[in-house]
């Protein structure tokens, strides 16, 4: 199996940005962070909503990035170490994005 750096299809190539773009967000989300002086765990539109919409967006970006780096690998037969790499941290943050919806839908355990 040969594996390269760089993608070299479409899906892969978008993949990568995205995810490129998942961090450069995050960075920016910590930084703005730190600047604004917020201590919110979980800023919302209303609360904070620069950094609720940055924060929102490198996590959607990731999600995406991981999905269309499934596509890639399993459609287009991509075999690009960076693609590989965008994949688990997008299902992370989905599978803790579904965790998370459940817990609001359910509310808390009754005591």
């Amino acid at each position: 199996m040969n594996i390269i750096l760089k993608p070299t299809t479409p899906k892969g190539k978008w993949a990568l940005g995205l995810f490129l773009l998942f961090l450069v967000a995050g960075g920016a989300a910590s930084l703005l962070s730190s600047l604004l002086g917020s201590n919110q765990e979980y800023p919302t539109l209303q609360s904070d909503p620069l950094l609720a919409a940055a924060i929102y967006m490198s996590f959607a970006a990731a999600i995406v990035a991981a999905l269309l780096g499934i596509l890639a690998v399993w459609r287009e037969k991509e075999r690009s170490l960076l693609v590989y790499l965008s994949i688990p941290m997008g299902l992370f943050l989905l599978l803790g994005l579904l965790i998370f919806g459940t817990a609001l839908l359910f509310g808390p355990p009754a005591p």
